[in-house]
């Protein structure tokens, strides 16, 4: 694995609206001057096939320097479901962040290991003192 902190983006947390600001803040971030229309792929929803995540990540973006492919409620996927997310990890595009989004239950064991040796994971909680942890 790369170990590139912006191959994958793990945002994890509880709170959808501390999530949501997360996910917002990163992706401007790893987007920067680029034209969001052309380097954000969004998924979300009901429909969402993970082995055509893992072939959006693996394509080299078209008129912009990085794609970011932003998958949504990530934890409602089994283990067997994320296994070309966790395949395409192995070795990511450099030109590709690939963020998951926690919700919908429990993130598999195996992409969370992916996800912490190919980038970086970013919690959202807050703790018993009122801070964040990505603060």
């Amino acid at each position: 694995m790369s170990g590139d902190p912006q191959s994958v983006i793990l945002v994890e947390g509880s709170d959808p609206t501390l999530l949501s600001e997360a996910v917002a803040g990163i992706v401007t971030q790893l987007v920067g001057d680029e034209d969001r229309s052309l380097a954000v792929e969004d998924y979300g929803g009901d429909e969402v096939d993970l082995a055509a995540v893992a072939d959006a990540c693996a394509t080299p973006p078209f008129l912009v320097a990085r794609r970011v492919i932003v998958v949504r409620d990530i934890g409602r996927f089994n283990t067997e479901d994320v296994a070309p997310l966790v395949s395409y990890l192995e070795d990511p595009l450099p030109t590709s962040s690939l963020v998951l989004v926690g919700g919908g239950g429990t993130t598999p064991a195996k992409l969370v290991s992916a996800a912490k040796a190919g980038g970086r994971v970013v919690g959202t909680n807050v703790d018993s003192q009122g801070a964040l942890d990505w603060i």
